[in-house]
């Protein structure tokens, strides 16, 4: 039963009884003072206790549930205002009465991406590093770079530094001067490799030579920087280059740190 109506019976059964019953049910003169009022002048009172209790606790919850329906709107108003600043900043603009976003034809505004929530990822390309031998002396180095997520890489930026390892010793042979273009893009289906010669080195060398890459490059908004840091080497068992890991790459790594390289 809803507790309206039962207020509302409650108030009319007191009425009832007030109304139909004569003065000397309700109070009696005589009687000690504990005893002046009758068992219907205690319902009575006791009913408009009630009455007067559920209308204060009715009132209560009435004012907790709007409270909680106005934080409700003012959070879904928070959330549809910062939602508006973020697509303004890409030149969108959502419609309420499609629940839809379009692109503004305003002309003078800046016209920037759409950010993405996945960041890119560069790796090496499926291929792997391709190196050739040209003649006794001389190597053909391709090192590529693709990204391996739905996302593009953008402003990418990769150098190359050839190490040999001899004797326990390490010795730097080459930097790659070759730069990228600026503002280079690279995705999962066009990617982007080093090339270069490399001389003097011969074919016993390769398992000793380690391909220091490293670089930077954004995602889509030129948002967020991104480091490239990977070291790689021959592997004999495959004939493969593979990444390094472990203390190998710790000692290469701290050697390209104290030539101020890494």
């Amino acid at each position: 039963m809803d507790s309206y109506i039962f207020i509302v019976i409650t108030s009319l059964v007191s009425l009832s009884v007030l109304l139909l019953s004569p003065p000397d049910k309700f109070y009696k003169i005589c009687a000690p003072w504990y005893k002046k009022f009758t068992w219907r002048a205690w319902l009575t009172i006791s009913m408009n206790l009630i009455v007067m209790f559920l209308t204060l606790l009715k009132q209560s919850s009435d004012q907790k549930e709007s409270d909680r329906k106005q934080r409700q709107i003012n959070r879904i108003e928070r959330a549809n205002s910062s939602m508006r600043a973020q697509l303004e900043l890409f030149n969108l603009q959502y419609d309420s009465n499609s629940e839809k976003i379009f692109r503004k034809l305003d002309s003078s505004s800046q016209k920037r991406p759409i950010p993405s929530k996945q960041r890119p990822v560069l790796d090496l390309c499926n291929r792997g590093i391709q190196v050739d031998l040209i003649n006794d002396s001389t190597i053909s180095v391709d090192i590529p770079y693709c990204a391996i997520t739905q996302e593009d890489a953008y402003n990418v930026d990769l150098q190359d530094i050839v190490l040999l390892h001899n004797n326990g010793k390490y010795l730097i042979l080459s930097t790659t001067s070759t730069k990228f273009p600026k503002n280079i893009a690279i995705s999962r289906e066009t990617g982007k490799a080093i090339q270069y010669d490399l001389h003097p080195v011969n074919k016993s060398m390769l398992d000793s030579i380690y391909f220091f890459v490293k670089g930077s490059y954004m995602n889509n908004d030129n948002s967020l920087t991104f480091k490239v840091s990977d070291i790689f080497k021959h592997s004999p068992t495959t004939s493969k280059w593979v990444r390094l890991v472990g203390i190998e790459d710790a000692n290469v790594r701290r050697y390209l740190l104290s030539k101020k390289l890494l």
